[in-house]
This record gives C-alpha cells, structure tokens and sequence, in this order.
C-alpha cells in the first residue's frame, strides 16, 4: 500500500498497527490505525500507471474488466498523462458515463 502526499511523493506503508476501536461511526465501528511509512520517492506518472497495469494482470477474480478489457483499461492507465486523469481512470474502471 501507498500513500501519496500533495506534492507528488509516494510513501510506502511498511507496518501498520491496530491502536484501538472508537465508537460507532456512520459505517460502524472506527478502527485506528497507526501507520508506519518508508522513506518517499517520487514517481512519474508513468511508473504509477505501471504498477496499476500490474495489479490488472495479477487479478485472478477480473475485478478490473467489469466494463472493457484489461488490455483497454490499461491503455486508459497508460495515456493518462497527470494525477488527474490517472486516479479517474482508476475510479471509473472504464465504466461508461
């Protein structure tokens, strides 16, 4: 897992740690969570659309091809060219509008 900050980096969640349980929320009970990062890096665009075209390919129950192929999603993830474009390539899946 990453997390990804606004300045472009990306941090590595090496640990995490269960802290204890809150009251319930509106989607039921609250875990915290406490998260232990790496060191950041910064990736392009390219390399994040790499590693989204990896999880495509390692999908063994096509989570991803709901709506076109895995090779058409990750077309879409390869011709993103900003963050933007990326992350809602990623939340659509390709569905249609």
């Amino acid at each position: 897992m990453y997390l990804f900050d606004s300045n472009g980096a990306r941090w590595r969640v090496i640990k995490t740690e269960r802290t204890g349980s809150r009251p319930k929320g509106p989607f039921g009970r609250l875990i915290g969570v406490h998260l232990t990062l790496g060191e950041p890096d910064h990736p392009s665009i390219g390399d994040v659309a790499e590693d989204l075209c990896k999880l495509v390919d390692s999908d063994p129950d096509d989570l991803y091809d709901q709506f076109i192929s895995h090779e058409q999603l990750k077309d879409l993830f390869r011709a993103s060219r900003s963050a933007e474009e990326l992350i809602a390539a990623a939340d659509t899946l390709g569905a249609p509008a």
